[in-house]
């Protein structure tokens, strides 16, 4: 780090959670209970709760709603590189969560 650079701990969304079980914010919503399915609407309203987070870790460039390889509604998060990836959660809030190496992405021009 160089002088005047800023350094802070980016929260993990456990701490998140927790937060948010202890009062200090929203109450966190349940996991759906074992057997049932998540609705692509659970997906934003959890992902929408999470969004801020998630782009707050180092290397992670997009996040979405898709689906995961066994075709249930999950969470997308796309990062930079294989590094990336370790921290990562596998599921927020008990919706599952499928993360890829995407890369830089950036805006071009139009032609």
């Amino acid at each position: 780090m160089q002088d005047g650079d800023a350094h802070f701990q980016v929260p993990s969304i456990e701490q998140l959670v927790a937060e948010q079980e202890t009062g200090r914010g929203e109450p966190a919503r349940q996991p759906p209970e074992e057997g049932a399915e998540n609705s692509a609407s659970d997906v934003a309203e959890v992902l929408a709760r999470h969004q801020d987070a998630l782009f707050a870790r180092a290397g992670v460039t997009m996040t979405g709603e898709g689906i995961d390889v066994s075709g249930r509604p999950a969470i997308v998060i796309g990062v930079r590189s294989s590094a990336d990836l370790a921290g990562l959660p596998t599921e927020i809030e008990g919706i599952p969560v499928v993360a890829q190496v995407i890369g830089e992405i950036s805006v071009q021009d139009r032609p």
